[in-house]
């Protein structure tokens, strides 16, 4: 299906795992679960539209919102956001990334595209947390557009994932991954 505004390519393909941070979901749990309807498919399509026009997505209703890599028909690779139900933020208020705003969370996979396209990311699993938190810093600083309430949740999502991460380096040390 072909969003008529945007142009841009609505599927609900089966989505896809990879052995990198690429293709891993870019949004912690506590996110939305509810399937979208039709018309949130044309609000998200047209803040993808907004934002950057050029940035290639789909929406997958059981896909978890991530950015990938795909190899298209002539091998060569092609990066594009998949959007699922997590798009829109969940019920959580504490955790920062749960109440991402749906052009925040947008924002921040359109950045994971320019990021990989830049080559500034880093695609190691090792370095997961610290790659999500680069690109919500990447997207405060790219969508000046967005709300000072949104730049400040990308901002906060960034701070977790650096936490996330030093509590991973330091479990990791001392042997015990809850430190």
């Amino acid at each position: 299906m072909t969003d008529s505004a945007s142009g841009a390519e609505i599927t609900t393909a089966p989505s896809r795992d990879e052995t990198s941070a690429r293709g891993r979901p870019s949004l912690i749990a506590g996110r939305s679960n509810l399937p979208l309807d039709d018309r949130q498919i044309r609000i998200v399509a047209e803040t993808f539209s907004g934002f950057d026009y050029q940035v290639p997505f789909r929406y997958e209703d059981t896909a978890r919102t991530s950015f990938r890599v795909e190899v298209n028909e002539f091998g060569n690779e092609e990066g594009i956001v998949v959007v699922g139900r997590d798009v829109f933020p969940g019920a959580s208020i504490i955790d920062p990334n749960s109440a991402l705003s749906m052009k925040a969370a947008v924002a921040h996979e359109i950045s994971h595209y320019y990021r990989w396209k830049d080559q500034t990311e880093f695609p190691e699993l090792e370095y997961e947390y610290l790659d999500e938190a680069l690109t919500s810093l990447d997207a405060s600083l790219r969508f000046p557009a967005l709300s000072p309430h949104e730049l400040k949740q990308l901002v906060l999502d960034a701070i977790q994932r650096i936490q996330i991460y030093r509590s991973h380096i330091h479990g990791s040390a001392a042997g015990n991954p809850s430190t």
